[in-house]
């Protein structure tokens, strides 16, 4: 194959390539619009990149499976979470992050999630006031994985801990930061 054919090639594949990440992200968008989770904050001129980086953070929130590495593992968490279970972090803090009054979590409520109450030092988990200084991203991704709060006490057992790799911990945290 000579140097005209292969770099042909190479640019149709890249192009090839670039047209399928487009469909994808068109495909999340409307996939995620007609469930009603499309993010309205997304602004149409926010850069491809970062309007995919939100909906891969929505997807996983609201489904446990992330566009770039499928679904998301997790170890512990409430007793009928089997370790093979997806997992979203919606099932127990609500399409808002608020917190869902009937999660299956017991009688503990979950904590709300939303990135501005994140960022208060009180917090309320259960219903019981817990102060300690803010969370900041790093400290999100460590309560996500490592199920610590600021202070580095554990979080309820019902959290589980979810291994995930840090481009989607930063996609997540992007999401949390759109709910209001």
């Amino acid at each position: 194959m000579n140097k005209i054919s292969r770099a042909t090639l190479l640019i149709t594949i890249i192009l090839s390539s670039y047209a399928v990440m487009q469909t994808n992200y068109e495909s999340m968008a409307a996939d995620t619009h007609n469930k009603g989770h499309l993010i309205e904050s997304i602004s149409k001129d926010e850069p491809a990149q970062a309007r995919t980086d939100i909906l891969n953070g929505e997807k996983i929130y609201h489904t446990g499976i992330s566009m770039l590495s499928g679904k998301i593992a997790h170890r512990g968490g409430p007793e009928w979470i089997e370790p093979d279970d997806i997992v979203s972090c919606a099932a127990c803090h609500g399409d808002t992050g608020k917190g869902e009054e009937d999660a299956p979590t017991g009688d503990v409520k979950p904590a709300d999630i939303r990135y501005k109450n994140l960022m208060y030092k009180e917090h309320h988990h259960g219903g019981v006031a817990d102060s300690h200084k803010r969370y900041t991203d790093e400290l999100i991704k460590r309560a996500i994985t490592g199920g610590l709060n600021p202070a580095g006490k554990p979080l309820d057992h019902n959290m589980p801990r979810f291994l995930m790799n840090d481009k989607d911990l930063e996609d997540l945290i992007k999401y949390l930061k759109t709910l209001k």
